[in-house]
């Protein structure tokens, strides 16, 4: 599924583009974290569906399955951000200095709401979203392997579920969005549409059904929604209703592009999909989230003021891509490789070789 990799894309660029660019242009682009968090709730429940044929077909213990799925995403996640953690605190960042115990243990969005909904210094300000990623995967896998069959597509529905409540229940509360964005429950629709993509996409549970739905419908439905937002914002009526209608209409929408890249485009958008410099910027894509904000945080310290917006831009896009180019290469793929002696599937006795599925290799 290598549009997977352009999904990526999207959503780091859409990211780069709310942080680099003027607040009114740049709004929107803000929303591709939705799109990371469907694309990963989509690779992480198909590869744990993928753990769970090997636990039910051939006797895996489960307990040996979880301790493969925990390494291999200890081995792609851990060694950048702990590394990135290091450099910061060498060069005494204050956003590190500042809440290490936090940061350290994936708790930046936990301390966001400790502090009323006040984010970090600039610098570290995006590792609240990493934070509700391994969140999600220190909770998911036991979910998936040990959920009964039948009861997991509800429990993936009622995931769904739960987000737009939550908003809505803390809007009616009057609780500041800032102390809700950054909590897990505020991003399970795009979560959990994304796993309920990968259930719909696996044979075994004969729901092809939901997927010919998200094909025809998720678009127009998730523009609907986005446009609804939209509207509510500019009108400055009903707030409670725009957040609780804007961020699930982005994760329906998400959901479309995830569910028709994993397909295939054809055509003109399957060329673009296919763009081999869309493509790359996918497989670094980690390391451009992760460095982005870094950059133009020390470039405004330096240079504040001197190249004008677009230069501020154009130059923070540069090296933030080169910067992830070098990380990639030189840090993060070595130690990817690492991933060879923990596959998914357990060796058998005689075999030389583990084949693994798809969504394994694509994350």
């Amino acid at each position: 599924m290598p549009e997977l990799d352009a999904v990526r894309a999207f959503a780091a660029l859409g990211v780069i583009a709310s942080h680099y660019l003027p607040y009114r242009i740049a709004l929107e682009g803000g929303r591709g974290v939705t799109l990371f968090f469907v694309l990963s709730g989509f690779l992480i429940t198909g590869i744990l569906l993928q753990c769970r044929r090997y636990v039910e077909q051939e006797g895996q213990p489960r307990l040996l399955t979880l301790r493969q799925f925990y390494i291999r995403r200890f081995l792609r996640i851990f060694p950048l951000y702990y590394f990135v953690l290091a450099a910061l605190w060498l060069i005494h960042d204050p956003g590190v200095r500042g809440g290490a115990p936090w940061h350290l243990s994936y708790l930046t969005n936990f301390l966001i709401v400790r502090r009323g909904g006040i984010f970090p210094d600039w610098s570290v300000a995006h590792f609240w979203s990493l934070a509700v990623e391994e969140q999600f995967y220190l909770v998911w896998p036991w979910l998936v392997l040990f959920v009964p069959r039948r009861a997991l597509v509800w429990v993936v529905c009622a995931l769904v579920c739960v987000a737009p409540m939550f908003r809505l229940v803390g809007g009616l509360l009057r609780i500041s969005p800032y102390i809700l964005y950054p909590l897990p429950f505020f991003w399970l629709d795009a979560l959990g549409l994304g796993a309920l993509l990968a259930i719909a996409s696996d044979p075994s549970f004969e729901l092809l059904w939901i997927l010919k739905v998200v094909w025809i419908a998720a678009l127009p439905v998730g523009v609907v929604a986005i446009a609804g937002g939209i509207w509510l914002a500019q009108i400055h009526r009903f707030p409670t209703i725009e957040n609780t209608i804007y961020y699930s209409g982005y994760a329906v929408a998400g959901a479309w592009l995830v569910a028709w890249a994993a397909r295939g485009f054809k055509g003109i958008a399957g060329r673009v999909m296919t763009f081999r410099p869309l493509l790359w910027i996918g497989v670094v894509s980690y390391g451009i989230y992760v460095y982005h904000i870094i950059v133009v945080t020390y470039w405004d310290k330096l240079y504040a003021g001197h190249w004008g917006a677009v230069g501020r831009a154009l130059a923070s896009a540069a090296i933030t891509f080169a910067v992830a180019a070098l990380s990639f290469y030189l840090y993060e793929h070595p130690i990817n490789q690492l991933k060879r002696y923990f596959h998914y599937r357990a060796r058998r006795a005689g075999s030389n070789s583990t084949p693994e599925g798809v969504a394994a290799r694509s994350a």
